[in-house]
Formats: structure tokens, C-alpha cells, sequence
């Protein structure tokens, strides 16, 4: 399958209620103008500086990027100008950071609060007991919308036992509160699992990017 014929694929997947956002790290400029040309708007990104030569090649694009890597202290700034959305927050003292950032620009930045549904040493998010801490005081931070939660599977995870895990995260959505409306949930080997448990916005790079087909 082609590039084209890939995310036409995954979008007709999609309820009216679910949003793409395709993961271009490591893409070309000319893929990203290819996929903006059949109507993609969202595009994720990890890398910071990577993601500023993409900006400037692609000024002309009114492109909404989301920020999806780790929060590094040093690059706070540079991400609340540059994203509309982050989805990888679970540190209160770095959204106090860039709120004031945000603050600083006269612009509101929408953010997900990551959550670790399981245990797993190489993946960051809060625990249950730490969102319910932090949801008390949110609305301190007048320049960040906190739009809803995020989270990301265990290597290895697959079927039934990631449609639970991605479940737990959107009873606990509910849960927290009426105003956390997105759920970044869902990637290119468990979108369907994503999907099925509610989520409103899948991350797929190479589900769209690889060389071999959707699978």
C-alpha cells in the first residue's frame, strides 16, 4: 500500500468521534506535504529542533502540531511556542512552567495529562491517586486547557488485554471529571483496541509511514 492508500485506510477506521494525529518524526517535509494535500492537519512530533526546520519548511501549511515526547526542563519554552497541543505532561512543576511560558505569548496551550496504566520502567505518567491530587489545582493555570489524558501500552501488550487497559483509562477520564474530553490513546499496533474503548485521538507513524501494509 502506498502512503496515500495507508492513511486513507486508518482514517476510514475512524468514528466521527476519533481524530488522527499522524506521528512524522523522522518523515520528510515532502511526506508531511503529501498527507496535508488529502486533508491532514494534525501532526505529532518528539523532537524539538527537528520539529522547527519542519515549521519553517512548512510555514505556508496551517498545520496544528501536537508535542508528544518526553517534557525536557530546557525545552519548555520552545515547545509552548511552537505546539498547539502537548500530550505527554505528568510533572505539575513543568506545567506551571508552561503555563507561564504560555502566559508570556497571550496564548492558551492544550495539554493531556499522561497516565501510567501499568507498571513499566520506560514509559512516564502519573498514577491514579496523583491526576485526582493534580485535578484540584488546574485551574491555577489559567493559559493551559487540560483537554484530558493520555497513555501509553507496555511493549508487548496486545488483544484483549490492551482494550482493558485503554477501558481503565476511560473509566478514569470519567471519572476525574466532565471537562477532560480527549483521550490519546491508541497506536499503530493497538488503534483498533484504542478505538474500541473510546478513544478520541489515535497516534499513528508507522502504520502510515513503513513500507509494509496496515496491519
Amino acid at each position: 500500500m502506498t502512503l496515500c492508500e495507508k492513511y486513507r485506510h486508518i482514517l476510514s477506521e475512524l468514528p466521527p468521534t476519533a481524530k488522527l494525529i499522524v506521528v512524522s518524526k523522522n518523515q520528510s517535509v515532502a511526506s508531511i506535504r503529501e498527507l496535508y494535500a488529502l486533508g491532514c492537519r494534525d501532526f505529532g512530533e518528539n523532537r524539538v529542533q527537528e520539529t522547527l526546520e519542519k515549521q519553517e519548511a512548512l510555514k505556508d501549511l496551517a498545520i496544528c502540531w501536537h508535542y508528544l515526547g518526553e517534557l525536557q526542563s530546557n525545552k519548555l519554552k520552545l515547545i509552548a511556542a511552537h505546539f498547539a497541543w502537548v500530550h505527554s505532561l505528568d510533572d505539575w512543576n513543568k506545567a506551571v512552567k508552561l503555563n507561564t511560558y504560555s502566559q508570556a505569548l497571550n496564548k492558551t496551550l492544550k495539554v493531556l495529562w499522561q497516565v501510567k496504566l501499568l507498571p513499566d520502567p520506560s514509559k512516564g505518567g502519573l498514577e491514579e491517586e496523583q491526576i485526582w491530587a493534580i485535578l484540584q489545582k488546574e485551574d491555577t493555570l489559567q493559559n493551559l486547557d487540560f483537554a484530558g489524558l493520555m497513555s501509553i501500552l507496555p511493549q508487548g501488550l496486545r488483544g484483549e488485554q490492551a482494550f482493558q487497559a485503554f477501558l481503565r483509562l476511560a473509566e478514569l477520564k470519567a471519572k476525574l471529571s466532565p471537562n477532560l474530553t480527549e483521550l490519546s490513546i491508541g497506536m499503530s499496533e493497538d488503534y483498533r483496541e484504542a478505538l474500541r474503548a473510546g478513544s478520541t485521538m489515535i497516534r499513528i507513524g508507522r502504520g502510515i509511514f513503513a513500507s509494509s501494509s496496515v496491519n
